[in-house]
């Protein structure tokens, strides 16, 4: 028994200008046939390629945090993320909000939607940080919502 292959996430990243979409889209639906899942990262910071959706039909979209950062007190940002929301729960696509580093933008963000999040405020990058201090900042984000 292997890995079980729907725990395994292909991330095209948006920045990166793709040259041949069709050839992008057969790669992607190889991996949907092996059971894979897929997901457009860095979304809303590079070519912003809405056709990206549409055709690839990624099962996730992380939203980059250049969007998220300080979203808790920007009604612009807070306006493009509530499309954002939108937009993905009428395309049937997951969304994970990337560089949160507050509560107030975890909290704002899951009250409107973003409740897969990651970034500074959970834990810095480091085998130490998923054993200690992950669970309370989970537990705050539970109760808030």
């Amino acid at each position: 028994m292997g890995w079980p292959t729907d725990r395994l996430v292909f991330e095209i990243t948006e920045t990166e200008k793709v040259s041949s979409q069709a050839h992008l889209h057969g790669i992607i639906e190889a991996y949907r046939s092996m059971g894979f899942t897929t997901a457009l990262d860095d979304f809303g910071n590079g070519f912003a390629n809405l056709d990206l959706l549409t055709d690839l039909r990624p099962d996730r979209l992380k939203i980059d945090r250049v969007l998220v950062d300080g979203c808790d007190g920007d009604p612009r940002r807070q306006a493009i993320l509530k499309a954002i929301v939108g937009l993905g729960s009428a395309l049937g696509i997951g969304l994970i909000a990337e560089g949160v580093e507050t509560r107030e933008e975890a909290l704002w963000l899951g009250r409107n939607g973003l409740t897969h999040q990651q970034g500074f405020y959970y834990a810095r990058p480091s085998l130490t940080s998923l054993v200690t201090g992950l669970e309370p900042r989970l537990d705050t984000l539970r109760r808030a919502l």
